[in-house]
């Protein structure tokens, strides 16, 4: 299994994510994600965060549907 490692780890929050190709709210959606995924936060932009999950999918998402982990 990959994990996701490193100190920019996040939670997604939303119960319906969806990882966006920008980081527009009208950009179309690439793929959904899982409520509680572990994903790596790579970069923001204008409310907008770009992450990578463990399986290596990558987009944009609200910052508001993603909360940073603490620690490691």
């Amino acid at each position: 299994a990959t994990r996701v490692g490193g100190r920019d780890r996040g939670v997604v929050l939303e119960a319906d994510p969806k990882l966006r190709v920008a980081p527009y709210a009208s950009a179309t959606a690439a793929s959904e994600l899982a409520p509680g995924e572990i994903v790596r936060i790579e970069r923001s932009h204008d409310g907008f965060t770009l992450v990578r999950t463990a399986a290596g999918r990558s987009g944009w998402m609200s910052a508001e549907a993603v909360g940073r982990i603490a620690g490691d």
